[in-house]
């Protein structure tokens, strides 16, 4: 029987996880909108967009895209409906038999996650992403398409690691911070820092909060 599954967002990026979600073995059964009450009752690329107030409690759920923040509030909107964190791992995406994925994390297309590594709740793993062997990446994570995360390394809560960005070996990345797309990492990042550039470094005034 297909586990059904609620979207906690209704923008673009919700309709394609919606796709890796049915190409998964789920069965979408809203988008859940998050912003604009006037939406609620419509449908998007075929599915019914919902209020979370409809959202049947033990619904399994997971929420798609938006910044870290944001995806708390909403995970923590569905976890007040009494939702169970789902996790989605498309059947392209190659996961080594000795990685964990934690609920409510999003395994795109083509992404590609090594031994003994371990993904925490709530995070995005997008298309065409490389996490190497024993890597730790935190909860509410965004690794974003393309980038390339070598082995040993430490990706802490609530970070980003933009396009095409790269982490060198043993790296740590601080909570909150920032690796801007196609940046090369080759020295710990604090967290709430922005970092950019080849060698990745952080600019004056530069902070997870300049995105």
């Amino acid at each position: 029987m297909r586990r059904e599954l609620v979207i906690f967002g209704a923008g673009p990026f919700a309709v394609e996880v919606a796709g890796w979600a049915e190409e998964s073995g789920l069965e979408v059964t809203g988008l859940v909108e998050l912003v604009d009450p006037a939406r609620v009752g419509t449908r998007e690329a075929g599915h019914p967009v919902v209020d979370a107030a409809d959202v049947p409690s033990g619904a399994g759920a997971v929420v798609a895209g938006a910044r870290g923040q944001d995806r708390r509030a909403a995970w923590a909107l569905a976890e007040a409906r009494g939702c169970d964190a789902v996790a989605i791992v498309h059947p392209s995406a190659n996961v080594a038999g000795s990685a964990t994925v934690g609920d409510g994390t999003i395994i795109a297309p083509a992404a590609v996650i090594g031994a003994e590594t371990a993904i925490a709740e709530h995070v995005l793993v997008s298309r065409g992403t490389l996490v190497g062997h024993h890597v730790t990446v935190g909860p509410f994570v965004r690794l974003l398409p393309g980038a390339n995360i070598a082995s040993h390394v430490e990706v802490a809560a609530d970070a980003q690691v933009s396009i095409a960005a790269a982490i060198v070996d043993g790296i740590t990345v601080g909570e909150a911070a920032i690796v801007a797309a196609g940046a090369v990492v080759l020295r710990d990042v604090p967290p709430h820092i922005r970092v950019q550039g080849v060698p990745a470094r952080a600019f004056p005034g530069s902070s997870a909060a300049t995105r």
